[in-house]
């Protein structure tokens, strides 16, 4: 996470013709989605070995994994979309305005 901060934070001082660098910066925040994709499976099997689990409950574990980040991306929709319609979004204005 720290990478894809620190890699994003970069990236917005990146101007036009900054090809190498903005190469770099899809190279680094590719790294960075990837770990992030990778690591928390890996942590998740080594919890459920430390358990006692493996070999008969790894897909509970990971079902319930997986649910609770579909959940979490559900509620951030969920609730952000009614927010930015409460405090007065509204995108056909937003496009106006540019």
């Amino acid at each position: 996470m720290l990478l894809a901060i620190a890699v994003f934070a970069w990236a917005a001082l990146l101007g036009a013709g900054d090809v190498a660098a903005y190469t770099a910066v899809c190279v680094a925040s590719g790294i960075a989605l990837g770990a992030d994709l990778t690591l928390p499976g890996a942590l998740l099997a080594g919890v459920i070995q430390r358990a006692g689990h493996a070999g008969r409950g790894e897909g509970a574990y990971f079902g319930w994994w997986n649910f609770a980040t579909k959940l979490n991306l559900a509620l951030a929709a969920g609730l952000a979309l009614p927010a930015l319609q409460w405090f007065g979004y509204a995108p056909a204005r937003a496009a106006m305005t540019r």
